[in-house]
């Protein structure tokens, strides 16, 4: 269903293996304050990019910020 959604919202590349990531993270039982049950080399091969993009790709904020992967809704900033 979220990646359908992200289908939709029409992302760019990088912003879709971000959340790529943050589903990887939330399906391994972490979320915005403990994202560390993905190793960055399981995500460097899950998103294919280097080692030094993976650790960018962590996913963190968005997790923190309230995406929600399963539905790929990401609360917009109100300010």
């Amino acid at each position: 269903m979220a990646a359908t959604a992200d289908d939709y919202a029409s992302p760019t590349l990088r912003q879709r293996k971000v959340c790529k990531a943050a589903r990887m993270i939330v399906a391994a039982g972490g979320n915005g304050d403990y994202i560390d049950v993905v190793s960055l080399k399981e995500i460097e091969a899950a998103v294919a990019v280097g080692r030094t993009a993976a650790g960018d790709i962590r996913a963190q904020e968005l997790l923190a910020g309230g995406y929600d992967p399963t539905t790929a809704y990401t609360p917009q900033n109100d300010g």
